[in-house]
């Protein structure tokens, strides 16, 4: 097993997202002069926003699936052994489920701006996030009832991941690459002004 982790717990998605941007700025600001001047604008504008566009993270709920496993956990409440003054552990159904998802499990990591509060233990398998309950007793009913909480819970961080995810791709990354475009157009255009009014001949840089 993976190491487990707190979904939708730790850095802001907000800091993820604008990791991104941090790379379309550089990549802009590394264009070569006569390629910003020259080149077809719309299509370099079209090629990093293909490029930078963040996937937005679809789980296939209605494909899960689950195994069962005995090993021992600690005894507690749940347990009749634990009213006749039992301690350590004991064998148990464990139900481990798997959400099927293809892209980066990274953003089950990340937090929402709006979110609820709620996390879960779960860890990835392949590309797929994982959980498990221990259901009450050793009754299927309290396993399926724990999953359904677990979900409802996943479902609506998920959700929020999915609407700032598709805000950023739509609004914010549009505007930060016809921007940087423009303005690393405009010091092209001084820098050639610039060269234009010197007296002697300029050689041309060599592009980095």
């Amino acid at each position: 097993m993976t190491e487990k982790f707190y979904v939708f717990a730790s850095e802001f998605l907000a800091s993820y997202l604008e990791s991104n941007t941090a790379k379309v700025q550089a990549e802009l600001a590394q264009m070569a002069d006569r390629q910003v001047i020259d080149g077809d604008e719309t299509g370099c504008r079209t090629s990093l926003t293909t490029r930078y566009t963040v996937k937005i993270p679809e789980v296939k709920f209605d494909a899960i699936s689950a195994i069962v496993e005995q090993r021992p956990v600690p005894i507690d409440a749940t347990s009749p052994a634990f009213y006749l003054g039992g301690r350590g552990t004991i064998r148990r159904n464990v139900v481990v489920y798997r959400l099927p998802f293809d892209g980066d499990g990274t953003i089950f990591r990340l937090r929402p701006q709006q979110y609820t509060v709620w996390t879960h233990q779960m860890w990835i398998e392949g590309s797929d996030p994982c959980f498990e309950v221990v259901p009450a007793m050793d009754d299927s009913s309290s396993a399926n009832q724990q999953k359904d909480e677990i979900l409802r819970h996943f479902q609506s961080q998920l959700h929020n991941a999915q609407q700032e995810i598709h805000a950023y791709n739509t609004t914010r990354l549009p505007k930060v690459i016809a921007h940087g475009y423009q303005e690393r157009k405009q010091r092209a255009l001084e820098k050639q002004r610039f060269i234009e009014g010197l007296d002697v001949p300029v050689q041309e840089e060599k592009e980095k």
